[in-house]
């Protein structure tokens, strides 16, 4: 066996353990290889495709939480399976100020509650979240912040208008969350994790020390624990 085939066997086998994509499988199997058993630097982070599952499965196992029959982290679809699978659901709207319509179709249980589906799922892990929420940005920044402070992640739900990577139009700000990790948060930096191979290293839109308070947004942010 060549040394490429059996690296290839290797990078499918940690993508059939773990959910990752390729390209990031390898880069972690590729790193086993090197001599350096220092720990890896940066935060415990993993790709995904659904937001949720992927949020939690990065507090699970940033807390140490792992599946009982490989002594591993958790995969995304076995944390999406065990938080109660598939579903279905459709919603639609149309926004005459804007001459806009979206058209929604869900496929995940509890599709219309993030934060009941959370809470149960973070359960079935024997884990208690904890949840904060507040109307305005302000508090929410320093809740936030606070949360970060002992170095756990924190899933926070974000407008995703203000992520500049994904490029929404100004108009979309305010009309749609969507749940992201919070790695590290300071004046000039914000350290996300959003599905992606990688963490994304933003810029905040407004001082962390002096944030715009907001009342018209609602801001959430969750983090976990083992239940002794």
């Amino acid at each position: 066996m060549t040394k490429q085939k059996h690296l290839k066997q290797r990078i499918r086998s940690r993508m059939a353990k773990t959910g990752e994509r390729y390209t990031s499988a390898r880069r972690h199997v590729v790193g086993s290889f090197s001599d350096d058993t220092s720990p890896p630097q940066g935060p415990l982070h993993f790709p995904g495709i659904h937001p949720e599952t992927t949020a939690l499965r990065t507090l699970l196992a940033s807390v140490d939480v792992r599946a009982p029959h490989t002594n591993d982290y958790f995969s995304e679809p076995m944390v999406f399976g065990i938080s109660g699978g598939v579903g279905a659901g459709v919603i639609s709207f149309f926004y005459e100020a804007h001459d806009f319509a979206s058209f929604y179709i869900a496929g995940r249980h509890l599709w219309q509650d993030s934060h009941a589906y959370l809470d149960a799922a973070a359960q079935r892990f024997g884990v208690t979240p904890e949840f904060k929420e507040t109307g305005g940005a302000k508090t929410a920044a320093r809740q936030l912040v606070d949360a970060l402070a002992p170095g756990s992640p924190v899933l926070a739900w974000v407008d995703l208008a203000n992520l500049p990577y994904r490029g929404m139009p100004d108009y979309w700000s305010g009309g749609g969350y969507g749940v992201v990790t919070v790695y590290r948060l300071d004046e000039t930096h914000a350290l996300i994790g959003d599905l992606v191979d990688d963490p994304v290293e933003i810029t905040p839109r407004f001082p962390i020390s002096n944030p715009i308070d907001d009342r018209r947004d609602s801001n959430s942010t969750s983090q976990g624990s083992p239940t002794p």
